[in-house]
């Protein structure tokens, strides 16, 4: 981060630093010119005169130059560190976007739950949870505004990828086993309605005895993203073609 005290500090150093050279140039002067024989010339006292005020003339523009560019600095400083802090704040949006970052807010906590009374008559696959029904649920949440998601602890992002390998769910080739708790940070009662409606995921779910409880909060704290974020064939567009 740039230091604007200690870059001030040694613009106005440099600016006394002529100031006093300015005064000692006067000073010196002035005690040759008391020292001066009473007999010298006219002449001779008039350049010196003269010389004097061209010097001074010259210092006072070095001043006034140093002055300009204490001006310049400080401005450029402050315009600096307001782009560096807008620069800093869209970072920050785009790592809480990506899911890099720990974040916290209010939100609703949902818990998926293997149907306990299954019907013995039709597939057992029809009354547990598959990766399909965590998709649909995570989709109805991102629609209704949620900001970030978790399932089972692990952050939803981009990359993430939701898929059933056996009796297991794999997220973020980590793998889980029901009961499946998937956070959500945002309007909490914007998330609630998403879920409840009539027809909904949740109200398919429970057509098939599959246990879902949903849980408002005041505060959800959820982690970042702690998998890989490297990318081996994207490349970024460029606007213009060398």
């Amino acid at each position: 981060m740039i230091d604007k005290q200690k870059i001030t500090s040694k613009l106005y150093m440099l600016l006394v630093c002529a100031l006093l050279g300015f005064a000692v140039s006067v000073q010196l002067k002035s005690v040759q010119l008391n020292n001066t024989s009473p007999s010298a010339r006219y002449e001779e006292l008039q350049q010196m005169y003269m010389s004097e005020q061209k010097k001074n003339a010259s210092l006072q523009d070095q001043i006034n130059q140093m002055q300009s560019t204490i001006t310049n600095y400080r401005e450029s400083i402050e315009q600096t560190g307001t782009t560096y802090i807008g620069m800093e704040q869209d970072l920050l949006r785009a790592e809480n976007l990506a899911g890099l970052t720990d974040v916290y807010g209010p939100g609703v906590i949902v818990t998926l739950s293997d149907a306990k009374n299954a019907d013995p008559n039709m597939p057992a696959e029809y009354f547990i949870i598959h990766d399909s029904d965590m998709r649909s649920l995570v989709n109805e949440l991102l629609a209704a505004g949620a900001e970030a998601i978790s399932i089972n602890g692990e952050r939803v992002v981009s990359t993430t990828a939701i898929r059933c390998v056996g009796p297991v769910v794999i997220v973020n080739n980590t793998r889980s086993g029901a009961p499946f708790v998937i956070k959500a940070i945002g309007d909490s009662a914007a998330l609630e309605n998403a879920l409840t409606m009539p027809g909904g995921i949740v109200s398919e779910l429970r057509n098939w005895n599959i246990g879902v409880t949903i849980q408002k909060s005041d505060r959800i704290d959820m982690k970042a993203y702690s998998g890989s974020v490297t990318f081996k064939y994207v490349t970024t567009a460029k606007s213009k073609e060398n």
